[in-house]
């Protein structure tokens, strides 16, 4: 952290009640964590209480690590410094806006319904060839992650990278408000999350709110082609506005585009200024995409070309978000079971089908869609059928609806420990895609088949 930050001052913020050790002392605390396991010294220890455990059983042990107070909901008897709070999240706001209120560097808030972690990655991959970048670890994309990322900057931070998701209107406003990015990226709008949102236009007013209160001297990035774009145009001012996409009307865009399956890609970037020679390991078109986003937003903060291309280069898939992995028999398995939309599944079947061997498309359930859930369902797995998929394995109730126009070579399996038992192979020269919401857990498929290199 730049500077501690007062447990009085803290207190006072997020309007908790303050229970001081018995010399009356205020607190300076340095940092944050939501758990007794990472707590440093000085550390506010935040009781979350959560699905599986309940922070407030681990508050001796953040006391023993060192923490230098508790953040509870709930009246408990500790001895440690301690504020109670009402609202948990917005205490952890508050404590955000403290830490970045020290703050006078760039800082790049990054949403969209796809590629946010990806995009992340590949811009602090070319801005750590710049200077001492903070960015968001894995997906603490939300209101614990948030504050937890800011209050990791110290005096030395040049970037901050903070990736920033919504699963619920509002969400980005909320967010946008703790970090106050200088540059506001929107990568695309898509169905992710549309139960909780009811149309693309609400998910798109969310994720606009990225573009809220930028300074004059700031940047708003965003598609070029999407729908919204005049939109966001126009709630961006006064600060910059740079887009990316396909189209040679986007400020950058990829040209001589060599697609080379789950490898990657090559391809030329078009700037305002000149063309650079471009190579990543993320495949298709989403992952062009998402190459073209990070270096709009590095070149625009002068970032030199050679440090583009380099941090480009350095960037593999994450678990989870398209990563290959080569089998016996020389199998492909690309573990893409982080995240899945009907847009993005079929934008993943469309990469599948250009492998030349058998296709297997493994399909988890497609999570919080809303009414027409079976429906979109059914559609994506016709699609697959149609792009000419060999053979589609559902896995959970939800994934079974996507068999029903496939026809033959379907095989559904009722949950993941049900598809790890199948005792059959895949064939020899085969892709195997992996493709799921996060919460139907087919992570654990993966990790199965890597382990024992075969089905």
């Amino acid at each position: 952290m730049i500077a501690p930050v007062s447990l009085n001052d803290f207190a006072s913020a997020c309007e908790g009640q303050l229970f001081a050790a018995e010399n009356g002392q205020d607190i300076k605390l340095t940092g944050l964590a939501i758990d007794s396991r990472s707590v440093k010294a000085g550390d506010l220890f935040v009781a979350v209480k959560g699905a599986r455990a309940d922070g407030h059983d681990f508050i001796e042990r953040a006391r023993a690590a060192g923490a230098g107070a508790a953040l509870v909901q709930r009246p408990i008897e500790i001895d440690m410094p301690a504020v109670m709070a009402r609202d948990t999240e917005a205490a952890l706001a508050s404590f955000g806006r403290l830490a970045r209120d020290q703050y006078q560097g760039v800082v790049v808030g990054i949403t969209g319904s796809a590629g946010k972690t990806s995009t992340k990655n590949l811009l602090a991959a070319i801005l750590r060839r710049a200077g001492q970048v903070l960015a968001t670890d894995g997906n603490q994309n939300n209101e614990l992650g948030v504050p937890l990322t800011l209050s990791a900057l110290d005096a030395g931070t040049e970037f901050a990278v903070l990736e920033m998701g919504a699963g619920k209107p509002g969400d980005i406003a909320w967010l946008q408000a703790i970090a106050r990015p200088t540059v506001g990226v929107l990568l695309n709008v898509a169905g992710a999350h549309l139960g909780n949102f009811g149309s693309l236009d609400a998910i798109a007013e969310t994720k606009s709110a990225i573009f809220s209160n930028l300074p004059a001297s700031g940047l708003a990035v965003f598609e070029h082609d999407a729908q919204w774009a005049p939109a966001w145009r126009e709630l961006a001012q006064p600060a910059r506005v740079l887009t990316f996409g396909m189209s040679e009307q986007a400020d950058y865009y990829p040209r001589n585009i060599i697609f080379q399956g789950f490898s990657g890609s090559q391809f030329t970037l078009e700037t305002p200024e000149q063309s650079l020679s471009s190579r990543i390991s993320l495949p298709g078109r989403a992952g062009v995409m998402n190459a073209v986003a990070a270096a709009t937003v590095a070149h625009a903060l002068g970032i030199s070309p050679s440090a583009i291309v380099q941090g480009l280069a350095d960037v593999s898939p994450a678990p989870g978000r398209g990563r290959l992995y080569e089998l016996a028999d020389q199998v492909s398995l690309i573990d893409d079971s982080y995240n899945a939309n009907p847009e993005a599944v079929r934008a993943a079947i469309e990469l599948l089908a250009s492998h030349p061997g058998r296709r297997y498309l493994v399909l988890g359930g497609m999570l919080e869609l809303g009414a027409d859930s079976d429906d979109l369902h059914v559609a994506v797995g016709r699609y697959a059928r149609e792009c000419g998929i060999d053979e589609l394995w559902t896995v959970g109730e939800r994934a079974g609806y996507a068999g029903q126009n496939f026809g033959g070579g379907h095989r559904h399996f009722a949950d993941v420990k049900s598809a790890i038992a199948c005792s059959d192979g895949f064939e020899a020269n085969s892709a195997v895609l992996v493709k799921a919401s996060r919460g139907e857990a087919l992570d654990a498929l993966v990790a199965h088949w890597v382990e024992s290199r075969s089905c």
